[in-house]
């Protein structure tokens, strides 16, 4: 993980390594120095911002806005459990609920999800066992709030505000970019979450505008934005009128 980011951000890290146990990564936005000594995170690591880091997963995590889950498995994929998780940007569930629950009992709420996925080991084992890391768009919805912590132990009315074509004329696409990269030798993934967001807006590009109006009128069922639309539907249609 330190060796990737020193690969794709070559002007914000700075990665030396003797060996896979022991190195170092500098990051000039954070300042933060990360020794790791006999795989172990080192007293002379220094932090700018926060104490101390609990590990070295911690430390690597504190440098990036990425949500990162750390996904082990065992048995010839037969069983797994989320072994680590890094939340920046909370969305509904945290990290004290998903922690050491398998990769099914965490999509459990997911509509669909025995249809999508029929054999677990077969889908864990693709994934660790991939030739390079793969990438997608996820979990895209309607928002009427920016906020990025959206964290359960927020109470819903906060979360969940109702759109209004006059007290609460806000609205957001949320999407979430969602990378997973498998290890092989630790039988083991990891699935990182990037969250988007962008305003809807009669000043926004008349393209993108056109492009609202008509999701609309032909939102696709079973999914999270319809449901969102559906709910709000006559507010939103007296917001697209005026």
């Amino acid at each position: 993980m330190a060796a990737k980011l020193e690969s794709e951000y070559p002007d914000l890290f700075n990665f030396q390594a003797k060996d896979s146990f022991n190195w170092s990564l500098s990051a000039s936005h954070t300042g933060d120095l990360i020794i790791v000594k006999n795989s172990c995170l080192d007293k002379d690591s220094k932090f700018n911002g926060f104490d101390q880091a609990t590990d070295v997963f911690d430390a690597l995590a504190m440098q990036v806005e990425e949500d990162l889950v750390y996904q082990g498995s065992q048995n010839e994929y037969k069983t797994d459990e989320c072994q680590a998780i890094h939340l920046s940007q909370a969305n509904g569930w945290s990290a004290e609920w998903a922690i050491g629950k398998s990769f099914d009992e965490i999509h459990m709420r997911v509509p669909r999800i025995k249809e999508i996925i029929r054999d677990t080991s077969k889908i864990i084992k693709s994934i660790v066992e991939a030739p390079f890391p793969t990438e997608r768009i996820g979990a895209v919805n309607f928002r009427t709030s920016s906020a990025l912590n959206r964290h359960p132990e927020i109470p819903e009315h906060i979360r969940h505000v109702p759109f209004h074509h006059e007290k609460n004329p806000n609205l957001f696409l949320r999407f979430e970019r969602q990378t997973v990269s498998g290890f092989k030798k630790e039988s083991a993934f990891l699935f990182t979450i990037k969250t988007y967001i962008t305003q809807i807006s009669p000043d926004m590009n008349k393209s993108k505008w056109e492009s609202f109006k008509l999701c609309l009128e032909q939102s696709s069922e079973k999914s999270n934005p319809h449901k969102f639309i559906e709910l709000n539907r006559i507010e939103l249609e007296k917001w697209v009128d005026t």
